[in-house]
């Protein structure tokens, strides 16, 4: 009797499909967001790390073959910054003398927390930093070294 009960309980939910789809959706939704909006996270810090690579690679570039002061390639890798559309408060430094007299550096950092996106908490803390240094030209190198 309790064998046929419960045979017949499990016969009518074999059979019984609906709300299936509802649950499965409740299930999977939430994992695939995350891997969708993470996804788009680490493609914008991508996109950022990149565009704060080349806006450094202008600067130094700038400092290496058109013999500009450190201040004006701080304010060309700023205004390369800006045009590209990145509002952040981006910490820009150059120095024409790293690592010795014939080299170039552009470095710019900005805080994670201020590029994010979405804000997952995977790239929250600390900064985000991209450095190029390019050797001189002849003539800036005789050009410093005259200023010396």
């Amino acid at each position: 009797m309790i064998k046929r009960i419960i045979y017949n309980v499990f016969k009518s939910l074999k059979h019984r499909t609906s709300g299936v789809i509802a649950l499965e959706f409740i299930l999977i939704y939430p994992v695939f967001l995350l891997l969708i909006l993470g996804g788009i996270e680490a493609y914008w810090v991508l996109h950022v790390r990149h565009t704060m690579s080349v806006a450094a690679e202008q600067g130094a570039r700038a400092m290496a073959h058109n013999c500009v002061s450190e201040d004006e390639a701080v304010n060309l890798t700023q205004e390369y910054l800006t045009l590209t559309g990145l509002n952040a408060s981006f910490e820009i430094t150059a120095n024409q003398q790293d690592p010795d007299p014939q080299w170039a550096s552009v470095e710019v950092q900005v805080p994670y927390s201020e590029v994010l996106l979405v804000g997952l908490g995977v790239f929250s803390s600390g900064y985000l930093s991209a450095k190029s240094t390019i050797y001189k030209s002849p003539e800036c190198i005789q050009l410093l070294s005259n200023q010396i």
